[in-house]
């Protein structure tokens, strides 16, 4: 994280009364918000670290520039912009699961049903034999 990144972080951290998460992601996230943090080329990369979540997302920006790139790749989207003085540039629209805490779904796509059907390699082997026995 660039030095006008933390700085913006550790300021709406303060705000939000959160902690900065350290590592990939997004630098705060609460019980009810994420905030993501922008330098302004990287817009698209806050987006996607937003994706999933089920709470009020938003994109912080570092400086007006960012601000400027942040609304307007997010027109038309469900995420908020917060801009490098605390304000919200943008409401998020993203419904709030009755304020709880959510887990961020998983990226991996579900093989179950290809698993109920060939539990083992050895297995659909013995239902072939079966079949040409028959």
């Amino acid at each position: 994280m660039s030095k006008n990144a933390s700085t913006a972080a550790k300021r709406i951290a303060k705000k939000f009364g959160a902690k900065i998460a350290t590592g990939r992601g997004p630098a705060i996230v609460t019980a009810k918000q994420v905030v993501a943090i922008t330098t302004g080329r990287n817009t698209q990369t806050a987006m996607r670290q937003l994706k999933g979540y089920r709470r009020r997302v938003y994109i912080a920006a570092t400086d007006s520039n960012a601000t400027k790139a942040a609304l307007a790749a997010t027109r038309g989207t469900t995420i908020g912009v917060i801009d490098h003085q605390c304000k919200v540039a943008k409401p998020s629209t993203r419904k709030t699961s009755n304020g709880t805490k959510t887990r961020r779904p998983s990226t991996r796509k579900s093989t179950s049903k290809a698993r109920r059907s060939f539990s083992s390699p050895r297995a659909s082997r013995r239902s072939a034999i079966k079949r040409r026995s028959r």
